[in-house]
């Protein structure tokens, strides 16, 4: 599995890389959701949320959904909260498999 990874505090300057490499992924996979890992991420807030729609937005427009994977429970509620579960739905967890990393 091929996960992108959203670590460390997310600023809004990670979005537009998680974008491209979200597209970049779409490309060149196989069929599937682009997953998500949100494991390390610092803090589960709005800001947060609207960052992972934008990146699945970009995802979308390139024919692929994503899956979030490692969201904590405050994550999972807020985009609940946001309507937004179903354009940014979780998985529940990952195997380990190669990534591509973002954020500090």
């Amino acid at each position: 599995m091929l996960a992108i990874v959203v670590g460390g505090a997310f600023e809004p300057t990670d979005v537009e890389s998680l974008c491209a490499a979200a597209c970049l992924l779409a490309a060149t996979l196989p069929d599937g959701p682009l997953d998500l890992d949100v494991a390390g991420l610092v803090r589960s807030d709005l800001e947060a949320v609207d960052r992972l729609a934008r990146i699945a937005l970009a995802a979308r427009r390139a024919g692929r959904s994503v899956r979030v994977i490692g969201a904590t429970t405050e994550l999972r509620e807020l985009l609940a909260l946001s309507g937004l579960t179903r354009a940014v739905p979780c998985a529940a967890a990952s195997s380990p498999g190669r990534s591509i990393e973002t954020g500090r």
